[in-house]
């Protein structure tokens, strides 16, 4: 296990087997599913995914880690290894040949790339069926549960139309090397049947980011900036929201806005 590749690629190796176990028992395994693990480190994780029967596909930046990772897992035909930077990865290319088996998410993140897996993999077009991350308590708390409120964001907003969170569990840091300084979380998310469809989801996110982007200011004055053409005062009134800021908003607060809003033009609050 090599502490300069974790310090320069920004992650830390689980090397508790208790928690480890437990993980994989949350992601509730078959020889049916096909698993995504990004960030695959020296395969420690890895190894009990591939035990439960399921194909594992692991997705790692480093290439010495990898080859660690490989000399352990040799023996598996079940697993396929990739040396990747994942947030140059197609995954909808990377697991199209396997739409009609039971995709799951299965990852300890690399910490500093949390905002950007996640937002990758709610966009994708993969029909994923469930997902259990090893996440930084913080990103875990303001993303998937929303608190506390002040921290929201538009990654936070997009979540309750995607998923579910089924429970969130602390993970001491004396289960990773090298040991972090910041609390970790062990996160299950179960991806909702019934969904937002693609554009409306991609307006609520162009709009949650136009927001955000000025989230001590009122809706309505950024709104105005972003729509000239519209009186977003109207509306407002008619919502209930003349007074609210974006970090106030429920998700019904925000499907509202967004089923009453115009499509936003190429550019607008950008």
């Amino acid at each position: 296990m090599s502490g300069r590749s974790s310090a320069r690629w920004g992650q830390h190796f689980l090397i508790n087997p208790s928690i480890r176990d437990f993980i994989v028992s949350l992601a509730e395994l078959s020889a049916k599913d096909v698993i995504l693990e990004i960030g695959v480190g020296t395969g420690f994780l890895t190894e009990a995914l591939a035990k439960s029967g399921a194909r594992v596909i692991g997705i790692e930046k480093d290439p010495k880690l990898l080859e660690q990772a490989v000399a352990l897992l040799g023996n598996f035909d079940n697993v396929f290894l990739h040396c990747f930077d994942v947030l140059e990865l197609d995954l909808d290319l990377l697991l199209q040949r396997f739409s009609k088996d039971n995709i799951k998410l299965v990852s300890n993140l690399p910490y500093y790339l949390s905002t950007e897996i996640i937002t990758r993999v709610l966009f994708c077009n993969v029909d994923w069926q469930l997902a259990v991350l090893m996440v930084q308590r913080e990103f875990a708390e303001k993303t998937f549960l929303g608190i506390p409120r002040r921290k929201r964001g538009p990654l936070s907003v997009i979540v309750p139309f995607i998923v579910e969170v089924q429970g969130m569990w602390p993970v001491p840091r004396s289960a990773f090397r090298p040991m972090p300084r910041v609390d970790s979380v062990i996160v299950k998310l179960c991806f909702k049947r019934e969904k937002l469809d693609k554009p409306l989801l991609d307006k609520l996110w162009r709009i949650a980011q136009c927001l955000f982007a000025e989230r001590r200011k009122k809706v309505g004055t950024v709104l105005k900036r972003c729509f000239p053409q519209l009186s977003p005062r109207i509306i407002l009134n008619e919502l209930g929201l003349e007074n609210a800021r974006a970090e106030d908003l429920s998700p019904a607060d925000w499907l509202s806005l967004i089923k009453a809003l115009p499509a936003m033009e190429k550019g607008s609050g950008e």
